[in-house]
């Protein structure tokens, strides 16, 4: 059998759900690599390891008592140190703050407790999250497992980071400006950012100007797929919504993978208007290698600058 942090999300969720592993046997795996791994890169700022064996013994206990499981049972991952979880302190990434204990969980983190995943802790951001690298005067920059010498990008970086090593078999991340997609991008993993309304918002930190939405940072489509399923079981907390509930699973969209696809490309800056944006070549040639991968497997790529 592989290792447990080499299964995809949705194989483990499966296991456990079976029980032919139990969720304190998984918690347990993955806290140890976080253990080993995280020194070198800088992806976890808090790691929970009371908090998540206790939850792990929760998991364990109800599934030994023949209830309905969520459809995250005890699978592990981790929040950026922007969302608020309970008992858990939030630093945003500053030291300009005193770093409180939350009270409660934010929604995001609400959502997914419920749905049975299990949080390991916080995972490194840039300061008050808004910029594209995660790095701050809190803990140790996070580092990208690809190539330790770079960054994971931000701000959801030490998310991917993690999702990338095998701390966790997958993250939410939450999305302004790229804060998944960047991070996704440059760790090699699936980064959605989905419709504003269509996921729970709201976090410790004020969402500004309603630009900021959840999603997931996985190493498929379909473990992407599956996180996106158990966030989108319950109504949004605000009343921004007019996204229209999907009658579907995102999981077994994504296991067919069906279909041919109409996709839109762009090397637009909205802020070019206001200095002089280039790509460097690597960049460039990165993005041209992957329309044509895209082509080659029957989609439609468009250029689609807004």
């Amino acid at each position: 059998m592989s290792e447990l942090h080499e299964l995809s999300a949705l194989t483990l969720r499966d296991a456990l759900v079976r029980g032919a592993v139990s969720a304190r046997e998984v918690t347990e795996h993955f806290l140890r690599r976080i253990d080993t791994l995280n020194p070198d890169l800088g992806s976890f700022v808090t790691v929970t390891h009371d908090d998540a064996l206790r939850a792990a013994d929760h998991a364990d206990r109800l599934r030994a008592s023949g209830v309905a499981l969520g459809p995250l049972h005890g699978v592990p991952l981790a929040h950026k140190d922007l969302t608020d979880v309970a008992g858990v302190r939030t630093t945003l990434g500053t030291a300009a703050l005193d770093h409180a204990v939350a009270e409660q969980d934010a929604p995001l983190a609400s959502v997914l407790r419920r749905a049975g995943a299990i949080s390991l802790g916080k995972t490194q951001v840039p300061e008050f999250g808004l910029s594209c690298y995660s790095e701050n005067r809190i803990a140790p920059p996070a580092r990208n497992p690809l190539d330790r010498r770079l960054s994971p990008a931000g701000s959801s970086g030490g998310s991917a980071a993690a999702v990338a090593a095998g701390m966790v078999p997958f993250a939410p991340g939450t999305d302004g400006g790229g804060s998944i997609r960047i991070p996704a991008a440059a760790t090699g993993l699936v980064g959605l950012k989905p419709n504003r309304g269509r996921v729970p918002s709201g976090s410790g930190q004020a969402d500004l100007g309603q630009f900021v939405v959840a999603g997931p940072l996985a190493r498929s489509a379909v473990d992407a797929g599956l996180m996106l399923d158990a966030l989108v079981r319950e109504p949004n907390y605000r009343p921004t919504s007019a996204a229209s509930r999907y009658p579907g699973s995102f999981t077994e969209a994504a296991l067919r993978a069906e279909g041919r696809f109409r996709i839109g490309v762009s090397t637009a800056s909205p802020f070019s208007g206001a200095m002089d944006i280039s790509l460097d070549s690597a960049a460039t040639d990165a993005f041209s290698a992957g329309i044509r991968r895209l082509q080659q497997a029957g989609h439609d790529v468009v250029d689609a600058d807004l």
